[in-house]
């Protein structure tokens, strides 16, 4: 039994990543600030500074003071940077971990194209009937008969209603749509509801910017802030808020591998 995605695994290991080098940052950068107001001052214990590492010690002082000053913005954006990155990776390839899980992608789409062809070969003489009675225009007078054919389609197990006949056009969309090279991270909300049928109605953020906003709200938000950052055209975006959002990205994770491991790494294939 699935309890998470080999994606997913690796994607917790890289956020806890992200987590501890900005921890570690928060730690040594007020401590350098220490360090250079005990060397300018002559304090004892002071007089040299710990030497970096891959770069060559620096006279200029003022400048690593300068430096350390803009610290807190700059990791804000390079945390969030690195976090939607690495939850973009991670939709792709849970993605293609679960298209592997199924056989593979033409194995995939064989299998339900062949299940539905028997579906429509094999149909008993009441869907048929059923079938006759709802294969017109709606006309509202007759609105109580197509309820009772419906009915009787909804009770039957080998009957598939049209949008489901569809699925093998949509399973083969979904595939090359987020494997292809035309995949952006936008399309991320739309598969998740409409392909993969996830609520993206839940709240779970703690920041009052975005207290209100919804999962999808939220990552249309965190999606703008990364394309803003990426262009060079980003305000300060507040480590707190950061933090929030890093922490939805966590969440939201979770929720969809939890999603996936329920209902579609379930295997289907005869082979």
């Amino acid at each position: 039994m699935i309890g998470h995605t080999e994606s997913f695994k690796k994607l917790k290991k890289e956020q806890q990543r992200i987590l501890d080098f900005t921890v570690l940052v928060c730690y040594s950068v007020p401590n350098l600030k220490k360090s250079i107001k005990g060397f300018k001052e002559n304090i004892p214990n002071y007089e040299n500074l710990a030497k970096p590492d891959y770069f060559k010690e620096t006279t200029d002082i003022n400048r690593l003071e300068s430096l350390s000053g803009k610290y807190k913005e700059n990791l804000s954006k390079y945390t969030l940077l690195s976090a939607f990155s690495f939850f973009e990776s991670y939709f792709r390839d849970v993605v293609e971990e679960l298209i592997q899980f199924h056989g593979g992608k033409d194995e995939f789409i064989e299998t339900v194209k062949n299940r539905h062809q028997n579906l429509l070969q094999n149909q008993n003489p009441a869907v048929l009937e059923s079938k006759r009675k709802l294969n017109e225009p709606l006309k509202t007078k007759n609105w109580q008969r197509y309820q009772k054919h419906i009915e009787i389609l909804d009770k039957e197990p080998s009957y598939r209603y049209p949008s489901e006949l569809l699925a093998t056009y949509g399973l083969k969309y979904f595939i090359e749509s987020v494997s292809g090279n035309g995949f952006k991270s936008v399309m991320i909300p739309e598969i998740l509801e409409y392909g993969l049928g996830f609520d993206l109605s839940e709240k779970v953020n703690q920041h009052p910017d975005i207290v209100d906003k919804n999962l999808k709200e939220t990552f249309d938000i965190m999606r703008d802030l990364r394309n803003s950052i990426g262009h060079g055209n980003s305000n300060s975006i507040g480590f707190e808020k950061v933090m929030d959002l890093i922490r939805f990205l966590r969440h939201f994770s979770l929720k969809i591998d939890e999603h996936l491991a329920t209902h579609f790494f379930v295997l289907e294939r005869s082979k």
